[in-house]
């Protein structure tokens, strides 16, 4: 059993049990170090002949940890081989400059480690035969060789990289500037940094002094929206938005787009127009009070008032389509509607839900109750008796039903409610005295 001691610095349990059994077989004690802290501790207090040290450690780098372990023990005393990695040759001058006595390139060939260690146990230097020496150098130059071949390929990568970045840049600007579509570019505090022609048209009335100046509009947080602007001859407009964040001049902005819509939009009022409208009488249809009564429900709400739900019908229609033909009777349901609009508020909700029968909705204040508004329509009505030049008179029945907006009760049944009293109207009138 030879007293030569070895300390085997490796942080992995199974590579370190690895080394230490053929070291230990051979009739030489090993200790094992999974760190470098442990490995300087154990040199000082076992003052090993031999430090077997794995170049990469969790807790510092191996050419350290050399340099540490030389000032630990008395020069000459205690030989360091470290166990090397190929694939970072370019630290093989650190390595040699670290106190290193023998390099061990990975994985360690077992019987060139024993070698070595005799060599030691018997008194004689060990260090790396010529070949190896040789062939770690060759490996060292072959290594900075490739490595100077990737940085010049990567130089030209990047050169070409540039170019076409610098092509692209230039196509983009090009692009910006040839876009029919307005086009701003503005930081995170809405300063616009670019605009390109069509912009400067578009927003004319500032078009010109847009650099350096807030943007023209209410930013918005939706990446869709449509603003309304007016153009150089004071004529409303209307825009559809669009951003997008970009890299501009090294920063961070957002890239707005402006496509004028105003035919569109003009196109799609009127479409909505007719869908919600009745064509002859120019009052709403029976879709458009629906949709108008429910929006005025949560109005109601939040003014915290009662409403009303009217119903009309004028008594005498089919007496005029009968008599004087349906021309007439057209007439007469426009006359019925004029009289209508005429006689509630502008913020009332009337319509013509069908044939001769019509729909009224309104909130309730103490100004304007139903009463008062029912009383303005029937001396319309009387007005336009007395007054007619044609040959029938008109006459309108009546049904009212007022409802706490606040309520679980579906607006149908009030509207329900109220077309019965109508009818109840009705019914009374044909009854004779």
């Amino acid at each position: 059993m030879s007293d030569l001691q070895v300390l085997i610095v490796e942080s992995i349990p199974n590579q370190a049990l690895a080394l230490r059994y053929p070291i230990e077989k051979e009739g030489y004690t090993a200790q094992i170090a999974p760190s470098g802290v442990e490995a300087l501790r154990m040199t000082r207090e076992l003052h090993p002949k031999v430090i077997l040290c794995d170049e990469n450690l969790p807790d510092v780098e191996g050419c350290s940890l050399c340099r540490q372990l030389c000032g630990c023990v008395e020069s000459g005393e205690t030989k360091i081989m470290l166990m090397t990695d190929f694939s970072d040759r370019e630290k093989l001058c650190h390595i040699m400059d670290a106190g290193v006595t023998v390099l061990l390139p990975k994985p360690v060939d077992e019987l060139y480690l024993l070698s070595q260690i005799a060599k030691i146990a018997r008194g004689q230097n060990a260090t790396a035969d010529s070949s190896q020496t040789s062939s770690l150098l060759q490996s060292a130059y072959s290594c900075a060789v490739e490595k100077n071949l990737e940085l010049m390929a990567a130089r030209r990568d990047l050169q070409e990289t540039t170019a076409s970045f610098l092509t692209l840049q230039k196509n983009f600007v090009q692009f910006l500037e040839t876009n029919v579509d307005a086009i701003l570019i503005y930081n995170q505090d809405h300063i616009v940094h670019y605009v390109n022609a069509a912009a400067i048209q578009t927003f004319s009335t500032q078009g010109a002094r847009l650099l350096g100046k807030k943007v023209p509009f209410e930013p918005q947080a939706s990446r869709t929206f449509e603003i309304e602007v007016a153009d150089g001859e004071g004529q409303s407009k209307v825009l559809d938005g669009r951003t997008a964040n970009i890299r501009w001049d090294g920063e961070y902005m957002t890239l707005a787009s402006f496509r004028d819509i105003t035919e569109a939009s003009r196109l799609r009022k009127e479409l909505e127009q007719m869908s919600l409208t009745d064509d002859l009488s120019g009052l709403y249809n029976r879709r458009g009070f629906s949709i108008l009564a429910e929006r005025m429900i949560p109005q109601a709400k939040r003014l915290g008032c009662h409403l009303f739900v009217l119903f009309a019908d004028i008594d005498s229609l089919k007496s005029v389509n009968d008599t004087y033909g349906h021309r007439d009777g057209d007439k007469l349901i426009c006359q019925t509607a004029t009289l209508l609009s005429q006689s509630f508020r502008e913020t009332d909700i009337v319509a013509r839900i069908g044939g001769d029968e019509f729909a009224i909705m309104g909130i309730i204040n103490e100004n304007f109750i139903p009463e008062k508004l029912i009383d303005r329509l029937e001396r319309a009505i009387q007005h336009f008796n007395d007054n007619r030049q044609h040959q029938y008179a008109l006459s309108l029945s009546f049904g009212t039903e007022s409802f706490d907006p606040n309520s679980s009760e579906p607006l149908e049944h009030i509207l329900r409610k109220a077309d019965l009293l109508m009818y109840a109207n009705k019914n009374h009138k044909r009854r004779p005295d």
